[in-house]
């Protein structure tokens, strides 16, 4: 919508903020679902952990906070209006905690009691300990909590773009009492449903007595809640490695380490949350039975309509641009998918030609695909949580070896195809940061210098020779052969694309470049980055391509 402004005091934004939340009090008023109607709703949330996104926004941030919670105000549902995690919460909001652990936060209200967390694509499936779930629970109604809710107590999965971010899973199971299939998760299932049984049971103790807390030594507590004469006596141990046997009302009691035991008279213990009695389900995944008989399956490859992505330049299914683009400004937001290909060529008359070489990629985006002469050298990604920078390397890759003409940079229509069915191209990708190239060459120093005068030599072009004598600065060494190490780095152009020198004197072309024609390997003649005209031989097909996230595709399509 032009001129809008997510979640700031933009004028666009508010308007239809306080369309939708008219909506839909509306409709709950209408039900008379607010407990001030007679119905089930004791609370009401605007925003979502706002302080986030109030730090980026800064003064205009406090703005819009003041500005929501006087339109949650104008509503008069008879119920508290809630902000989660908002330290400075505007009156008459409350302030309310989300996390793993919110025993010493006040008020004491738990919106959000964090079971598990997001499966992220590279790493562990996230599992946290059932008896560490209850004891935070129990311990909340130790120190004075009232209300608690669990996130997540029913998994489950979110499909297409909602997964949450890059690398997030499409599942949600998050370790849930009721996991992403609705089925028991066991022990935490049965586990807490024995806390659930036991905390309400005094109910009215623990929300209208007065407490009393008694410190027993080396992390040992007990505390005692009492009203109209019921008691309810709370016994907890906060020391991560050693039990506590302790004297209670006249009476022993064992108190593992990280637990809380519940006394609901102030004498029997009842329940203790390190002691897990509930059996352990386990889950066991099938195989997958398509992979044993492969000619079941039928692929079909269609082509992607990619004006139907590329809102931003229309009527274009492809497009070269001498910058990296942001991907908001090339899909309008119609796809979480771009990938950017930059391209290197090496000329055969470049030093590195006939050697092996390593090829280095320092890239920020989420995903990397590196192709050498069209084949795939290997493929490396960040992790989740915006750990997205990584250096990818692939080592002893043989620039020349006989071969003639070439590119870094364009791969076959057939291997693209066979790389989107197989699955290769996942996440959203976003700028890479420097190419280098890095030749390691075991050769006397005096051949090494002898090779690049005559390099310089055969030079016409003032930037060349410029370029091949600064590699002919080889340091002394007390070993007539050693292991030289160049690098030839390529950094992004912010101009119009042209054929890039380096400070160590290698030649290249890097920019962003359309995709492949449907032929297998698409001709010098149609090649835009390096005109024909220019080429006195052929190029060598010795560096590949490049493929980083990024700037001719979308739409959840890879190629």
């Amino acid at each position: 919508m032009p001129g809008m402004v997510l979640r700031t005091d933009s004028e666009t934004f508010k308007n239809e903020m306080q369309n939708f939340t008219t909506l839909i009090v509306d409709m709950l008023k209408q039900e008379q679902l607010f407990v001030s109607q007679g119905g089930p709703i004791i609370l009401a949330q605007i925003e979502n952990e706002y302080r986030n996104v109030q730090t980026y926004y800064k003064e205009i941030g406090k703005k819009h906070l003041q500005w929501c919670a006087s339109m949650a105000n104008s509503f008069d549902i008879g119920i508290p209006w809630i902000m989660c995690q908002q330290a400075d919460v505007v009156v008459p909001m409350i302030n309310t905690c989300n996390g793993w652990y919110c025993d010493n936060f006040t008020p004491k209200m738990w919106t959000e009691k964090w079971i598990g967390w997001f499966k992220a694509w590279g790493e562990h499936d996230p599992h946290r300990r059932v008896a560490d779930v209850a004891f935070v629970v129990a311990r909340f109604f130790q120190t004075g909590g009232v209300v608690q809710n669990y996130y997540m107590y029913h998994g489950g999965t979110n499909f297409g773009r909602t997964a949450g971010g890059p690398y997030i899973f499409t599942s949600y199971d998050y370790d849930a009492p009721l996991d992403e299939y609705g089925h028991l998760n066991q022990p935490i299932w049965g586990h807490l449903k024995q806390l659930h049984a036991v905390i309400p049971s005094r109910e009215r103790v623990l929300t209208h007595g007065d407490n009393v807390t008694t410190e027993m030594g080396n992390g040992v507590a007990a505390t005692v809640s009492t009203e109209d004469g019921s008691f309810v006596a709370f016994l907890c141990n906060v020391n991560t490695t050693t039990d506590a046997t302790i004297t209670f009302h006249g009476n022993q009691y064992l108190v593992p380490a990280w637990s809380v035991s519940f006394l609901p008279d102030c004498s029997a213990e009842v329940y203790n949350t390190a002691m897990v009695s509930t059996p352990t389900s386990v889950k066991v995944k099938l195989p997958n039975m398509a992979t044993d008989q492969p000619e079941q399956l039928r692929w079909v490859w269609r082509p992607e309509r990619l004006a139907e992505v590329l809102k931003g330049w229309a009527d274009r299914d492809s497009f070269t641009a001498s910058l990296l683009i942001d991907q908001i400004t090339v899909t309008r937001d119609a796809s979480d998918y771009l990938w950017y290909i930059t391209l290197v060529r090496i000329e055969k008359s470049n030093p590195i030609f006939n050697n092996e070489v390593t090829l280095r990629v320092t890239s920020s985006g989420h995903v990397l695909h590196a192709f050498f002469n069209g084949k795939i050298v290997g493929s490396q990604y960040g992790v989740a949580y915006g750990k997205y920078d990584f250096v990818f390397k692939a080592p002893n890759v043989s620039v020349g070896n006989g071969m003639s003409g070439g590119e870094l940079g364009r791969i076959p229509a057939r291997a693209r195809k066979e790389k989107c069915l197989k699955g290769s191209f996942e996440n959203v990708a976003t700028t890479p940061m420097e190419v280098s190239l890095a030749i390691s060459t075991k050769k006397s120093k005096r051949e090494a210098e002898a090779t690049l005068e005559k390099q310089v030599t055969a030079k016409k072009h003032k930037r060349e020779v410029e370029a091949a004598i600064q590699t002919s600065s080889l340091e002394d060494s007390s070993s007539e052969f050693e292991e030289e190490e160049v690098v030839a780095k390529a950094a992004i152009l912010s101009k119009k694309p042209s054929s890039v020198v380096s400070k160590n004197g290698f030649a290249g072309n890097l920019k962003n470049t359309k995709p492949a024609s449907n032929s297998e390997f698409e001709s010098d003649s149609g090649d835009d980055e390096v005109p024909a005209s220019k080429i006195s031989k052929p190029a060598a097909k010795a560096t590949g391509l490049l493929l980083f996230p990024g700037a001719t595709t979308g739409g959840g399509q890879c190629c």
